[in-house]
């Protein structure tokens, strides 16, 4: 589990950084 977790917290980030530059680009 713990490798899991170390995978899925950057994996959010980045899905979450990616998000913000379409929101940006939309803008």
């Amino acid at each position: 589990m713990t490798e899991q977790s170390i995978g899925v917290i950057p994996t959010m980030g980045n899905l979450h950084a990616g998000h913000m530059v379409l929101v940006k680009a939309a803008i």
